[in-house]
């Protein structure tokens, strides 16, 4: 009943929307008059009395607007408006705002998992769409990855610490003709502080109430501005403790959560503790057809557990006894500790014609681990002496399973921009020329078994010296498997573990370089306003060398996935080109009509051209009614990671890759696959035997792989009444996401095959199959090629509802502001399926998602409340049924049901902020009702715990954070 949606990580993940400016010294951003601006002007030069409207610039278009009056929606989000909802992260600021939460994104409580980016990496996935569809900028400038392993490809936000940040602009719309490949969902631009008067300090802690998770945060800045210099430095620390398994109740004890048909709970009662049985991972047993564990009350020393007794309270009995939880798993990670250690610069010099040589420098270093445990369950010969079961048979043994990374990334800018010389039209017209470099290098540590030796140990005898390939001899008896105290601790004697046990690094290098340069200005005079125009050129480099430790790339690796050295390079060119066209102006029902129209023309050394367009209108209706949209193509060029990746190794059970099995039967196969099986000479029972498949997962430029494309509509209202100082916008977007790059999936390979008349399909030379006659392993695959294609589509429908509104009353400064995401329609589709695979409502990707802000500040003070909210999502459309009939803990026709179901969620952070002439402290609480994430039952969907692994819930309970800050 395993839960797999193909084309994505185990999981999923996803991205933000909607606006958040309104956080009490952010007033509220609308379209505005001259008479508004002159308002405006005033207001700011009386901080303390700031109520009227203020404008931000955001980076949607190479041509400026404002957040309201822009073609394509945007979401501006301060860090001031995070600080005082105890939030200091730029991975928490951005995932958790709306646009994020419609899926799960990948965090650090990923332990265990393989993820795009390598394990501790916090990426960004707008809309849900793929991290690798959103693309990441810094002050408008491309932002070069970061990771461990051969799959690095997006932007690791561990990278970009808050203290630097002014103001994260999101643009949620596809936006290729503008910014170049990978902005498919939209654009993050990463707003950094600038020009600024002295320094600060900041200390920041956030506690939760139940301990572990814990983290701590130190930054230092100083300006430094002398004559016509600029700059601004800064250190930063951060430190984010582990939540371990054992420190939530919803964590420590994962139960199937299963009921009767008469809604009574259906699980075991485990007798030594009088409480539902607790599920981590089986060990402590031996295994032969039957499963034992050590007991010295039975005559043999042995107890069977886990089987099918002659009462349905034997059977049940059995289960309730069995080691299915071990107390060392309770140590295993749920959210990964990480230390960053960043130092970053930004500068500028000005010369008196106004030019400006800018740079930034930025150098990040993180240290994270993961902590867990896996099974270790060699299969020993029946003839092996240090077998005591005599007959073909396996121990399951739990060992720690620990993974570290050291990420190293540097990047560097410099620039010069100003005004263009006036020749001809180039009247007012200003240049900005640029050039970086971002360098990622890290290493990766891992634990592992050798599998040469497992296999020298396991045989008739207890050391077959010719199949050790790294070593020259055995400890002394081999390997005692079968020992008690290994098997029901995992601890083997020193000589065991140096032979068997080990660890190594490996190295991921990632070079990202490249050169832009744009000019804008107006081009000529319409009667509605000038015409402006904005061109550029790109030319980029990437690379990458990824090279895993020496028995990685040997594929000696016992029970893991194996990788190669995975290299590539690809070398881009760019140029694009933007107008914006003012088409009428204060008319009846057209205060202001505006038109944009952009182009890009890409040309990629590793597969060729690309072009792409965006088409924008603007009309204010009135200057309190402005209708928006867009309708544009956007692309994504295939990853370094996609194209050149080594093999990686892993295994997938014949169950989960053949469909010939138990075909004879199958209701879910087509008499196509029926009729190529029979001719094989399988039988309809077939039920696959031998050994996991081994599948392979490479990079496809070998293959011809192509870009992605993408058709996006956005339409949008905003209405700001002269009444009130409120805004209110809505906007529908669609996108469409066409030649999706994706493995194509071990089932899919051998069923495409299966399915073709004669078995002509090019999908049968991807993988083998057993056909010798009388081999015990006759009619199994044995290896699948995975590599990356163009099989796949997405589509998204929805719409997001944005509110704002400030107001000074005779108490103090009001300040709300609300975002709401509701996704209408999802889907994804492999090439040839018969139908989509819908995504929308189920676990992880709720339709709806909001958030609400108020503040209140009256004096020094600042009150601030905000909430988030999650709506209910449920599998049971996925599988149709969340009831079923069948055998359940070892007891035949029983009707059960599985919850299958998350309530609606919200949680409320309160906070207070009382500001001094040079101090600021800000204590919240987060999670204040201490609201745990909802549960579900273990029906195969992922979780933490009894609780849905997904990013929306807040995993920490109630937590307590302190900031205080020191200006000079």
């Amino acid at each position: 009943m395993k839960k797999v949606i193909p084309g994505r990580y185990g999981l999923s993940t996803a991205l933000c929307t909607a606006l958040a400016l309104t956080a009490l010294a952010v007033p509220q951003v609308q379209a505005q008059t001259a008479k508004d601006k002159e308002k405006a002007d005033k207001a700011e030069a009386k901080a303390t009395e700031d109520t009227a409207v203020q404008e931000v610039v955001v980076t949607g278009s190479r041509l400026r607007r404002t957040e309201f009056n822009a073609t394509s929606p945007v979401q501006i989000i301060s860090t001031e408006k995070a600080e005082l909802e105890g939030v200091v992260d730029t991975t928490r600021i951005l995932q958790s705002s709306t646009i994020a939460a419609s899926a799960s994104q990948i965090d650090n409580s990923y332990t265990g998992y393989n993820v795009t980016g390598g394990p501790g990496v916090n990426t960004l996935s707008l809309r849900g769409l793929g991290a690798n569809r959103t693309l990441i900028l810094i002050n408008g400038h491309r932002v070069g990855p970061a990771g461990t392993r051969g799959q690095v490809g997006p932007v690791d936000l561990n990278t970009i610490p808050s203290s630097i940040v002014d103001r994260y602009e999101i643009l949620k719309d596809g936006a290729s003709a503008i910014y170049g490949s990978d902005a498919i969902a939209g654009v993050v631009n990463v707003v950094t502080k600038k020009k600024s008067i002295g320094g600060s300090f900041r200390a920041f802690a956030s506690v939760p109430e139940h301990g572990g998770g814990e983290t701590y945060t130190a930054s230092l800045s100083q300006s430094i501005n002398e004559g016509k210099f600029h700059g601004l430095f800064n250190l930063d620390y951060y430190k984010q403790e582990a939540l371990r398994q054992g420190d939530r109740d919803y964590l420590a004890c994962p139960q199937q959560r299963i009921t009767y048909a008469d809604g009574t709970r259906a699980d075991v009662v485990d007798p030594a503790t009088g409480d539902y049985k607790c599920y981590g991972l089986t060990a402590s047993v031996l295994y032969t057809g039957n499963y034992y564990v050590f007991d010295s009350t039975q005559a043999n020393g042995l107890k069977r557990v886990i089987y099918t007794g002659a009462t349905a309270d034997e059977s049940r009995n059995s289960r309730a006894t069995a080691p299915y939880m071990q107390d060392r798993y309770l140590s295993k990670t749920v959210i990964s500790p990480v230390t960053r250690r960043s130092v970053n610069f930004t500068g500028g010099y000005t010369f008196d014609n106004g030019t400006e040589v800018y740079g930034d420098f930025m150098y990040n270093r993180r240290t994270s681990r993961q902590e867990s445990w896996r099974q270790f369950y060699p299969t020993v010969s029946a003839s092996n002496p240090n077998n005591i079961l005599k007959a073909t048979s396996y121990p399951i043994i739990l060992i720690p399973y620990n993974v570290d990374q050291d990420v190293r990334y540097t990047r560097g800018l410099l620039g010069i921009k100003g005004d263009v010389p006036e020749i001809g039209f180039l009247k007012g017209w200003t240049y900005d020329v640029a050039a970086q470099i971002s360098l990622n290098n890290s290493t990766y540590g891992y634990d592992f078994i050798y599998n040469d030796r497992v296999n020298a140990t396991v045989g008739a005898s207890v050391c077959n010296t010719a199949l050790l390939t790294t070593a020259t001899s055995c400890p002394a008896g081999g390997v005692k498997y079968y020992r008690q105290s290994t098997v029901e601790t995992g601890i083997f004697s020193p000589e065991e573990t140096a032979f068997l046990f080990g660890y190594e690094k490996g190295s991921t290098t990632y070079r990202q370089s490249y050169v832009e340069a744009s000019m804008s200005g107006d081009l000529f005079t319409l009667p509605a306003g000038p015409v402006a125009a904005s061109i550029g050129v790109m030319l980029r480099k990437e690379y990458i060398n990824d090279t895993p430790g020496t028995q990685a790339q040997k594929a000696n690796y016992w029970g893991l996935t194996t990788a190669g050295q995975t290299v590539g390079k690809d070398n881009i060119n760019e140029v694009y080109v933007e107008f914006g066209v003012p088409v009428l102006k204060n008319l009846p029902f057209a205060k202001t009509l505006d038109i944009a129209v952009s182009s890009r023309y890409s040309d990629y050394d590793s597969y060729g051209e690309s072009s792409t367009y965006k088409a924008s209108l603007n009309w204010a209706v009135t200057d309190t009614f402005r209708v928006r949209g867009s309708e544009g193509t956007s692309f994504r060029a295939p990853s370094l990671y996609e194209q050149y990746l080594g093999n990686q190794v892993g295994y997938s059970t014949q169950l989960s890759v053949d469909p010939c099995i138990n075909y004879g039967t199958s209701a879910t196969i087509s008499e196509t696959v029926k009729t190529n099986c029979a001719a094989l000479g399988l039988s309809g029972t077939y039920a696959g035997l031998g050994s996991s498949a081994t599948v392979y997962t490479g990079g496809g430029k070998a293959a011809g792989l192509q870009p992605e494309t993408s058709d996006n509509r956005t339409v949008g209202m905003v209405w700001t009444p002269k009444f009130t100082n409120a805004s209110v916008a809505i906007d529908f977007f669609e996108t469409k996401i066409k030649n999706q790059i994706t493995t194509y999936g071990s089932y899919n390979i051998v069923y495409e095959c299966m399915n073709s008349v004669g078995m002509s399909s090019p999908y049968c030379s991807l993988f083998t199959r057993d056909l010798t006659s009388g081999s015990s392993t006759y009619g199994s695959v044995r290896t699948i090629q995975n590599a990356y294609v163009n099989v796949a589509e997405q589509f998204m429908r929805g719409f997001d509802l944005t509110f704002a509104y400030n107001r000074r009353f005779s108490f103090g400064n009001v300040s709300v502001s609300s975002q709401h995401s509701f996704v209408r329609k999802w889907t994804y589709q492999l090439k040839n399926a018969s139908t989509p695979t819908n995504y929308l409502g189920y676990v992880g990707y709720p339709e709806y998602v909001g958030n609400l802000t108020a503040s209140l500040r009256r004096g020094t003070y600042t009150f601030t409340y905000s909430g988030t909210f999650v709506g209910e999502t449920s599998d049971f459309d996925y599988y149709k049924t969340n009831c079923y009939t069948g055998t359940l803990f070892g007891v035949a026709n029983q009707s059960y049901c599985y919850d299958m179901n998350t309530e609606f969620y919200a949680n409320h952070t309160l906070s207070l902020r009382k500001s001094f002439d040079q101090w600021s402290v800000i204590a919240s609480v987060r999670n204040v009702l201490d609201e745990t994430p909802p549960e579900i039952s273990n029906y195969g969907a992922a979780r933490l715990g009894n609780a849905a692994l997904t990013s929306q819930y807040d995993l920490l309970g109630r937590t307590f954070t302190l900031s205080i800050e020191r200006k000079w």
